[in-house]
């Protein structure tokens, strides 16, 4: 519908199939999913090290979130510093009949260091999840947050990944075929160590207004700055 990626809660059940919401909401021949969550969550202020794992993801969340906020959290090594997906549902039919969705997520200020894989954050797409497409599943806003690499790091990733230079964010999934299913936007994110370059891969999202698929975005160096978004490969517009 027109209000599609956006949220309320029910305040009152009316009836089997009538409800009270928080606000109003314009349904324009849409349709409303409606099930439990969290709602407006916070984690503040954690500090993980996973230092010398390849394979723990310090903050995982994997759908029905809503208003939730990861603010000046400090993740120090592991695979995923966060693994934030709108994953496959449970019900109804079977798992993965659609996407648990998580709206308005708010990640802002957090530090991740020595990161393997950086932060991966999209619409989770397997081949047992139902391919879907016009509908919003996930809305997130990252804003100031830090990638660092110490040089130890650098040189043992460099190593093991014969030269490459490790990615701070991951936005989508390779298997998705809707870069509207995810809404993102990204200012004052940076990186520290290391020489600057691809710091965010886009599978498929629209990042900043932008329908963006299988692309590398550069992150600035200097903390405040902002990327712009602007693709190092010609985005693929719907």
């Amino acid at each position: 519908g027109p209000q599609a990626g956006e949220w309320r809660r029910i305040v009152l059940p009316l009836g089997p199939t009538t409800y009270l919401l928080d606000r109003p909401v314009a349904l324009g021949g849409g349709a409303i999913s409606i099930g439990p969550g969290f709602v407006d969550a916070i984690f503040e202020n954690n500090s993980i090290d996973a230092r010398g794992s390849k394979l723990v993801n310090p903050f995982v969340l994997n759908g029905q979130h809503f208003g939730t906020k990861l603010l000046k959290n400090r993740t120090h090594g592991g695979s995923n510093g966060f693994q934030i997906f709108a994953s496959g549902t449970e019900a109804p039919v079977h798992w993965g009949w659609s996407h648990n969705p998580m709206f308005g997520l708010a990640i802002d200020g957090n530090t991740f260091e020595d990161s393997w894989d950086g932060v991966h954050i999209a619409v989770l797409h397997e081949p047992q999840i139902r391919a879907t497409r016009g509908r919003v599943y996930m809305t997130a806003n990252l804003t100031n947050n830090t990638f660092v690499w110490t040089d130890a790091f650098l040189s043992a990733y460099a190593q093991a990944k014969k030269g490459a230079t490790p990615v701070a964010l991951n936005l989508g999934w390779k298997l998705s075929g809707d870069p509207g299913e995810f809404v993102a936007t990204e200012s004052g994110n940076y990186r520290k160590g290391g020489k600057a370059g691809p710091s965010i891969k886009v599978h498929m999202t629209t990042l900043n207004g932008q329908v963006i698929k299988d692309a590398v975005i550069p992150f600035s160096t200097e903390p405040n700055a902002t990327t712009g978004a602007r693709p190092v490969t010609t985005p693929a517009r719907r």
